[in-house]
């Protein structure tokens, strides 16, 4: 309550003084956008004084909560700032006169710099983190996977269910570059520079400068996209994959051109290439197109079979691998438990959608719907009223109607059938698998607020929205992250030097014996353990534990004990593979 107030009653002034500097009289509409403006401008303006001015890294909506003499000065200094903001800007564009020539449609210029200027911001918050070095258990599976030959390669991924062009790209680039834990991150990293572009360019032209903004936020900030971004894993290329694959249904849809056709069935291809669940994803978006050309007569069925067969027949060398390798996991996969419908909708915008932001968005995207459709029509009368009809006479399909049921439909689609065959096969499906998908609900989401009536309002309350619950996400996973490499460069520091070849690791750290020891211990064995110790000591062998911080093992001291093993405390607060480890030095009491 308290931070709700010291949030949002500040930027009241703000607006009003605005309205009334600017000697402007606004309708209900502009007042609205005015002070949604004044919302994130105010509050920005606040969090860049606190975190620069003051060094303050706390959660501010939790501080604001917990801490009344806080939230009494944050409130003075915002309203302080609410006054002088518009004093300011009332002076300037008083005593200062600024002309600006541009050629050719100004508006669209400067809300396109504008928006450029915002995705560069989005995306230095990504690039910052390419400089970490902690690789968790699937990381170092591809940095191990990606120094093997291609043939090695290509049959190492087989056999991890995986297909081959993610590790491809990745091998490309350590052949270039060689092994730096920044050029492996810098290649999750390429899709979202890749997409900001689009976003800035064919997407703005297409679809508006609504569904621009919607994706470049979200591409960059949400909490899903700042994990995946950086993660030497293959979720942002299938995310770039399926963005390609749909961008050109929507072209086919819309113009049904040749060049659309074949780059549809390239991109797709490229999808089916990176992962299992991308395939699945695309495959919705042909049968789309096989119903709009052989049911609907929208489309050339021509066209839609020779994609159809050009899909098949560019997948076709990797399906019976791939179906082989599906049946030989099928009685001992990892994944044991299933996700729920719930969350997995919820995991599409990283778990910040609640009930109340989704039934919000499916009623704008059911209303957008029937304008598109022409079930709802929305006029003005001659007295300045507006009239809602509603008609099914004559119900029309258009593009954009199209593209709002086809997105969803694959997006629920992917997700259904994954439960489906985890229910009645054996669970094959864990949340990250729906990531790349997930971008088509972003467009789908911005498509909708593109096509409401009042959409500059409903954008800026969805970025204010976005901003604010993405925005300290993104703090706290930065803070944890360098945290984390802080005491992983310190572990690794006290431990390369010491642990010699000839030494064994022991550990339960999950993953560190299966490939993160293989990454930074290269020359050293290493054993995985439970709770108790299961390995035969050799007297003359030196050994490091590694193990869990908050995980008990105190079977493992008493057989250390019992077997004539003394330890010594190395490292206690140390991190591997992203997992808080403790490290010991393990020797036989006579040696």
């Amino acid at each position: 309550m308290i931070a709700g107030i010291c949030l949002l009653a500040p930027p009241v002034i703000m607006a009003c003084l605005r309205e009334k500097f600017m000697e402007k009289q606004w309708d209900k509409q502009g007042r609205i956008l005015n002070y949604a403006l004044s919302v994130l401008l105010l509050n920005f303006l606040m969090l860049l004084i606190l975190y620069f001015g003051f060094h303050n890294k706390d959660n501010l909506y939790g501080k604001l909560n917990q801490y009344n003499d806080f939230a009494l000065k944050y409130i003075f200094l915002s309203l302080f700032i609410a006054a002088a903001e518009p004093a300011a800007e009332c002076f300037f564009r008083k005593k200062v006169a600024v002309k600006i020539d541009l050629s050719r449609k100004p508006k669209d210029i400067n809300w396109r710099l504008a928006a450029g200027t915002y995705a560069i911001i989005l995306f230095s918050l990504n690039a910052v983190r390419i400089f970490d070095h902690n690789f968790w258990a699937d990381e170092a599976f591809t940095i191990q996977l990606v120094k093997n030959k291609i043939p090695g390669l290509i049959a190492g991924t087989a056999a991890d269910v995986h297909p081959p062009l993610y590790y491809l790209i990745v091998k490309a680039f350590y052949s270039l570059f060689g092994d730096k834990g920044v050029i492996f991150h810098l290649v999750s990293l390429i899709p979202c520079a890749v997409i900001l572009i689009l976003a800035l360019t064919l997407i703005w032209k297409r679809f508006g400068r609504e569904v621009s903004a919607v994706l470049i936020t979200l591409s960059c900030l949400s909490g899903n996209a700042v994990r995946f971004n950086v993660e030497v894993r293959m979720y942002s290329w299938g995310a770039l994959f399926i963005l390609l694959t749909f961008y050109e249904f929507c072209c086919i849809v819309g113009q049904e051109k040749k060049s659309s056709y074949v780059l549809f069935v390239v991109f797709s291809l490229m999808a089916s290439y990176t992962h299992y669940y991308c395939l699945l994803s695309v495959s919705f978006f042909y049968l789309a197109l096989l119903f709009l050309a052989l049911y609907k007569r929208r489309l050339s069925w021509k066209k839609v079979l020779a994609s159809c067969m050009g899909a098949i027949a560019g997948y076709l060398p990797w399906f019976f691998v791939a179906l082989q390798s599906m049946l030989s996991r099928v009685d001992n996969y990892w994944i044991e438990s299933i996700p729920s419908w719930r969350a997995s909708v919820s995991y599409l915008f990283s778990g910040k959608f609640g009930i109340l932001v989704w039934g919000i968005f499916g009623i704008g995207g059911v209303t957008a719907l029937l304008y598109e459709t022409r079930v709802l029509d929305n006029k003005k009368t001659e007295d300045g009223r507006r009239l809602f009809s509603v008609s099914f006479d004559r119900i029309v399909f258009s593009d954009i109607a199209i593209i709002l049921i086809v997105g969803p439909i694959s997006v629920f689609g992917t997700i259904l059938s994954a439960i489906l065959i985890s229910y009645f096969v054996r669970p094959f499906y864990t949340l990250r698998y729906i990531y790349p998908v997930s971008i088509v609900m972003w467009m789908i989401l911005g498509i909708v607020i593109s096509r409401l009536k009042g959409r500059k309002v409903y954008i800026v309350l969805a970025l204010i929205y976005m901003l604010t619950v993405f925005g300290p996400a993104y703090h706290t996973t930065y803070t944890k992250e360098r945290e984390q490499n802080e005491r992983f460069e310190e572990t690794l520091k006290l431990t390369a030097g010491v642990i010699r070849q000839g030494d064994v690791i022991l550990t339960n750290v999950p993953g560190f014996a299966w490939t993160v020891g293989g990454i930074y211990y290269p020359d050293i064995a290493v054993r995985g353990i439970g709770r108790s110790l299961d390995v035969e000591l050799e007297k003359d062998l030196c050994y490091w534990l590694v193990v869990e911080r908050w995980k008990e093992i105190p079977l493992v001291f008493q057989e250390l004990k019992e077997k004539g093993f003394s330890y010594e405390l190395i490292i206690m607060d140390g991190n591997m593979g992203s997992y808080d480890t403790t490290v010991y030095k393990v020797t036989a009491d006579d040696r």
